[in-house]
């Protein structure tokens, strides 16, 4: 049976533009170089309007 790792990456969002700080894209690939599969994406905590201050990126892989 396989036992898995868990790795987990917070990118803030610009509370005026909605903007986020830096490119999820970039990030999943630079992960996925790295071996680690994307599992989520949650967006966390909500503002007012329903925005979300930060977007959570969950990565597994099978550990070693």
């Amino acid at each position: 049976m396989y036992k898995y790792e868990y790795d987990y990456v917070s990118i803030p969002v610009g509370m005026v533009s909605g903007k986020l700080k830096e490119d999820f894209r970039q990030v999943i690939e630079r992960y996925a170089a790295d071996g680690w599969k994307l599992h989520s994406v949650v967006p966390m905590p909500l503002l007012a309007g329903g925005q979300a201050s930060v977007l959570e990126l969950i990565f597994e892989r099978i550990k070693e």
